[in-house]
């Protein structure tokens, strides 16, 4: 029985899979930890999982799923986990390669704190200089201190007994399942801290560095909002009227970063997210639907339905 399982899900990206999973083979600790991989891309990276297992440095369970959306595959992978026997549930994305001591760092935070739930900061890898408002924003940089699953450590033991209360399919297609589902975990009593040293490297394209994108980014964040509060208790109308609420102050923000924007680029991407966010809001309650997330080009893009282009990430 291993001491930790890693999770993973990959989608039509196996040279960032690759990567990351010579990144686990070089995790500098004595913990026994097993990896699975969920694979619901348009093609399958069984290869490269096999050849990393062949090498003999990492044990791998490969599952080709059929099932598309995001909370299907992590669902998945969180099941396949939790069949281990672990008692400790690691998360990466697949273009993500964490450090050599990353799965130590966050193992020794769960033991000193008893949390349920550690999360790692994540840092940028760009795949090109990066223009200077993209470095002053920090747009690309997670500290830990918001939830998501892309630097986690989560107690297996602090999972609902029920899979239908994990990732909801409900965000599927636009992201936030885990933002979701683990500040719901927090919300009924799981241990939450942050683990410094716990670091990971987000590859960052290209494409990625522009202000199109940081539009497309709020957008997504919106329609986020959204559908976050249409999984709270409370009647609809209170719930409506909270999403207004959110769009109204992403308006003000926006407008406070333009007034600065003349003396900083970074303000005003800040506010181009900000207005992004709130066409979002605004489009999701009018009954828009779009996706942000499917199968995505080279350069790291993809047409949605509404026209829109969003970075490929794993479906």
């Amino acid at each position: 029985m291993p001491d930790i399982c890693v999770a993973i899900c990959t989608c039509d990206r196996p040279d960032r899979l690759g990567l990351l999973l010579d990144g686990l083979a070089r995790q500098t600790t004595g913990l026994r930890f097993h990896v699975v991989v969920v694979d619901n891309g348009t093609f399958s990276a069984q290869g490269v999982a096999l050849e990393r297992a062949a090498a003999g440095a990492l044990t791998i369970a490969y599952v080709r799923l059929e099932a598309r959306g995001l909370a299907a595959a992590r669902n998945r992978s969180l099941s396949l986990a939790r069949e281990s026997g672990a008692p400790w549930i690691a998360c990466l994305d697949d273009d993500e390669v964490p450090d050599p001591g990353w799965l130590s760092a966050l193992h020794a935070r769960m033991q000193e704190t008893g949390a349920d739930l550690v999360y790692g900061p994540v840092l940028p890898d760009f795949a090109v200089a990066p223009p200077r408002w993209a470095v002053e924003g920090g747009f690309f940089v997670k500290t830990g201190e918001v939830a998501c699953s892309s630097n986690m450590m989560l107690r297996a033991a602090s999972l609902p007994t029920d899979a239908r209360d994990w990732y909801q399919p409900a965000f599927g297609a636009i992201g936030g399942e885990d933002r979701e589902f683990l500040e719901r975990l927090a919300r009924e009593g799981a241990g939450v801290a942050t683990a410094d040293t716990a670091i990971v490297r987000e590859h960052v394209p290209a494409a990625r560095l522009r202000f199109g994108y940081m539009f497309q980014r709020g957008l997504r964040d919106g329609y986020v909002e959204v559908q976050i509060l249409r999984h709270a208790p409370g009647p609809p109308a209170s719930r409506a009227v909270a999403a207004t609420g959110v769009a109204a102050r992403k308006c003000g923000y926006a407008l406070y970063h333009l007034a600065a924007s003349l003396t900083s680029r970074a303000r005003l991407a800040s506010a181009v997210a900000d207005i992004g966010t709130a066409c979002g809001i605004a489009m999701c309650l009018a009954g828009r639907k779009t996706r942000f997330y499917g199968v995505a080009d080279d350069a790291g893009a993809v047409a949605t339905s509404s026209g829109l282009a969003s970075e490929r990430t794993p479906l």
